[in-house]
């Protein structure tokens, strides 16, 4: 008896399996060039060129770093809603800040010398202000001019007539809490710089004036209790920091804050 193999597939069915599998095959490849290109941001691995590691208390690399948070030595932003802003999640992306920290940001690290006393008052010109903006940010097509809040001085005015800014002079709050940080390495590319820092945060108890330290900015993982009397040294416990990236991205020869990412320990 003569028996003919049949085909399970009609050419109907075999052109309809082909589309099936180059539709699969589209969708594969587009998650992954998805995950990839996160992966790539998130990473910052698209710098250009050889890493040249520079020494933390190079001009430059310490310039940068105080565009970052200016005089707050001690403080990141205490009494506002970017208490700690740098520390809280595992990426911050500077240009989806909102304006308001912006100009903090750009009043904190502001030149002393282009603020200028009025009786009860200080000013600064709204020009001063913009170019720092744009010193810390770059050129963006947003700024605008405006009142913003901060918290000491609670307000700082925007004088339209007079194109400047003013707020009183006088002003202050108890701190109980703050940072300790340490820079440890800087690495720079043909188009960006990395500054690597590593943190501590503390608790003071107002009744006892002992000293709680953390790892982490809002304080879930102690370090060590002292007391008021007992002296803290970072190196001792830089093995359990975590260590936070600050990126600036290079443009002509200027660098800008791009963004800040916890690393591992």
């Amino acid at each position: 008896m003569n028996m003919k193999n049949k085909s399970k597939f009609t050419p109907k069915d075999i052109v309809m399996i082909l589309i099936l599998a180059l539709i699969v095959g589209l969708i594969l490849s587009g998650i992954l060039s998805y995950i990839n290109y996160n992966s790539k941001k998130d990473d910052n691995t698209d710098q250009t060129g050889k890493a040249e590691n520079l020494e933390v208390n190079d001009e430059l690399v310490q310039n940068l770093f105080y565009l970052t948070r200016g005089e707050l030595k001690n403080t990141l932003f205490a009494g506002t809603d970017y208490e700690n802003i740098y520390y809280r999640s595992e990426i911050t992306d500077i240009e989806t800040t909102d304006e308001n920290f912006k100009k903090i940001l750009s009043f904190v690290s502001l030149d002393q010398s282009l603020i200028t006393n009025d009786e009860s008052k200080s000013i600064i010109s709204a020009e001063a202000l913009k170019n720092q903006y744009n010193t810390i940010f770059g050129n963006l097509d947003n700024y605008k001019d405006e009142t913003f809040n901060y918290s000491c001085p609670v307000t700082i005015e925007y004088n339209e007539d007079e194109k400047q800014y003013e707020y009183e002079s006088a002003c202050g709050y108890n701190i109980s809490s703050g940072y300790i940080s340490k820079l440890t390495e800087a690495k720079k590319y043909d188009d960006c710089l990395e500054i690597y820092e590593k943190v501590v945060f503390y608790l003071i108890d107002e009744e006892t004036g002992d000293i709680s330290y953390f790892n982490t900015s809002d304080y879930s993982e102690q370090l060590v209790v002292l007391e008021n009397d007992e002296q803290f040294n970072i190196d001792d416990y830089t093995d359990k920091l975590d260590v936070y990236k600050y990126t600036f991205i290079k443009d002509g020869n200027n660098y800008y804050f791009d963004r800040v990412e916890r690393q591992n320990k």
